[in-house]
């Protein structure tokens, strides 16, 4: 039993009757005293002295807040401390829950989160990565990018493109959202900028639009009740429709690409029966839409 001054009697009391969870130390942190709540926490083996210090004691007493990171058999807690009364035998500390996870989800989260097709990195003002996911080395076709720079990773055309994007970002010291062309691949790049122990960085993520225009572009013509269709344009199709697109007839494309007026009907009219598309403003429409696939 420990000697319950009138304060931490009112604690002890308050806490029981509004639900929270209480624990009253000694002023060697050995636990003198804990509410029913606490077990729901701690489980049947509460440690009989608490993981604090007089450094924790200073930073409560000053009003400022203390976290810890507690498991037990089933769950992992992270709990936040607050400094109720203290006297000359004990100290009175409410507990609550920040956050409660079954045990190891943090890790089955992360290993969610890696199999995401969002690029994620940080990297140095210089362009050098210091970490990049498993998605985002895939893009660039590498196991591992720390340590390389965009140079490396996407080679010195679509390199030298996010440079100059990079270097927008550090000057403007906010974030940017901008597409990029890696790999014959249209991206949208967020990026933000961050110092830490003052160098400045560049992090942010990455969203591969071709894939996701793909995939739409695949649910949409799935629908539609048409045995020839076929999201997959060969390069003269795809050549043919760009110029279509812009305004061009037959003809001027016929003269752009030096091919016959016959050969650039037919290569518009096999893009029109594989996107299910047979008047050009549909088919237009349809390129305009889902543009990043198209994009080589």
């Amino acid at each position: 039993m420990i000697n319950k001054t009138t304060t931490t009697q009112c604690y002890i009391d308050f806490c029981q009757n509004m639900q929270i969870p209480l624990i009253v130390c000694r002023h060697d942190f050995s636990v003198a005293y804990y509410n029913l709540y606490i077990p729901n926490i701690f489980d049947d083996s509460l440690q009989r002295e608490l993981n604090l210090n007089a450094t924790h004691i200073e930073l409560l007493t000053k009003g400022e807040t203390f976290y810890s990171m507690i498991a037990n058999k089933t769950y992992d807690f992270k709990l936040r401390w607050d400094l109720l009364s203290s006297d000359q035998e004990y100290y009175c500390f409410s507990i609550r829950i920040v956050t409660k996870y079954l045990k190891n989800t943090h890790m089955k989260l992360t290993s969610l989160f890696e199999t995401l097709p969002i690029s994620t990195f940080m990297k140095t003002a210089q362009g050098v990565y210091v970490y990049s996911n498993t998605y985002h080395n895939r893009l660039a076709g590498f196991d591992s990018l720390i340590g390389r720079s965009h140079y490396d990773a996407f080679g010195d055309e679509d390199g030298n493109k996010i440079a100059q994007n990079d270097l927008k970002l550090l000057q403007n010291k906010s974030s940017l959202f901008v597409y990029e062309h890696v790999h014959n691949a249209l991206v949208l790049t967020m990026k933000f900028y961050t110092t830490i122990d003052g160098q400045d960085y560049i992090y942010g993520a990455a969203l591969n639009m071709s894939k996701a225009h793909e995939a739409l572009l695949t649910s949409e013509v799935a629908q539609a009740d048409a045995p020839d269709i076929d999201i997959n344009l060969t390069e003269s199709e795809i050549r043919c429709v760009n110029f279509m697109v812009k305004g061009h007839t037959a003809s001027t494309i016929a003269n752009q690409l030096n091919i016959s007026h016959k050969t650039v009907e037919f290569h518009l009219d096999n893009a029109k029966r594989k996107l299910n598309c047979y008047k050009t403003s549909k088919l237009a429409f349809m390129i305009g839409k889902y543009h990043a696939h198209f994009m080589k």
